[in-house]
């Protein structure tokens, strides 16, 4: 099972992200979890508070990720979870015994490129390890729709929404690429 909490905000600056939240779509009700790059949700998850609580536009947006993708390339989770490499968590304290009030540990982008079907997306292998990290080993579909759009990994039961990393010149040096449902 996905543990929503691990996809929260970590921070206090976005108290509002920082729980996980429902959205029901299509009479499906899903538990929700942002950090605000990376959008995890798992149908029927006990969640209490509604996505209404974080505003309509925030429900919106949510809502569209969550259904069905319209062109999906399916691919095993172990080729992704290869390509990922092993999940690392942050470290989230808030009791000061990391000698600050707050203090978040974010393990360093590991950025690589996914090609699904034509699109080409820069995106941090180690976010994808983390969303694969508690789910069955299955087919599952991909989708993405433009470089600079969220990539979608839709399982049964499970959906994810990862934003591409920035692109920077020096990006075509990302050594880590995987292709899906064809190169462009």
């Amino acid at each position: 099972m996905i543990d929503l909490l691990r996809f929260c905000y970590p921070g206090p600056d976005r108290e509002h992200l920082t729980t996980p939240f429902a959205v029901e779509v299509d009479g499906v009700r899903w538990g929700c979890a942002t950090d605000g790059h990376t959008l995890v949700a798992v149908a029927g998850a006990p969640v209490d508070r509604d996505a209404g609580d974080l505003g309509s536009a925030i429900a919106g947006a949510v809502a569209g990720y969550l259904r069905p993708p319209e062109s999906p390339v399916r691919v095993a989770v172990a080729t992704l979870r290869a390509w990922a490499a092993a999940p690392q968590w942050r470290h989230r304290c808030k009791c000061g015994e990391c000698g600050e009030e707050y203090a978040e540990r974010t393990p360093g982008d590991r950025p690589g490129w996914l090609t699904v079907g034509a699109v080409r997306a820069r995106m941090d292998r180690g976010g994808v390890a983390r969303v694969l990290a508690d789910v069955p080993d299955e087919e599952i579909a991909v989708e993405a729709t433009a470089p600079d759009d969220a990539v979608l990994f839709v399982g049964a039961g499970w959906r994810a929404a990862i934003m591409p990393l920035a692109y920077r010149e020096d990006a075509r040096a990302d050594a880590h690429t995987l292709a899906i449902g064809g190169a462009p």
